[in-house]
């Protein structure tokens, strides 16, 4: 059964105050938890119901102070206006550990 996002609480869990995403389209940068939860409340209010979400060929690279993953993720569902979504990308994350605390950027 595939994963099901239903809120953004669950993309971004609060522990990432210090996060920041970089995207294709404008702003170009999110920086901050609040900025990504506002991006992905748009994104789940544009979707009929949870969206459902897979991740394949996850790879992490741990180290010390600094991670890396990457995967192949697809998120496939119906829109409000009834248009099907199923997409694909790469996703590639990076993790710095700071004052003992890990964050995402």
């Amino acid at each position: 059964m595939q994963p099901r996002m239903t809120s953004p609480a669950i993309v971004l869990p609060s522990a990432m105050e210090a996060a920041m995403a970089l995207d294709i389209v404008a702003p170009l940068q999110y920086v901050g938890a609040e900025a990504l939860r506002k991006v992905w409340q748009e994104v789940f209010e544009t979707f009929q119901g949870p969206i459902p979400y897979e991740a394949r060929d996850l790879r992490i690279t741990a180290g010390e102070d600094v991670s890396f993953s990457h995967s192949l993720n697809r998120n496939n569902g119906t829109m409000k206006n009834g248009q099907k979504v199923d997409l694909w990308l790469r996703w590639t994350a990076c993790y710095r550990k700071s004052h003992g605390r890990s964050y995402f950027q």
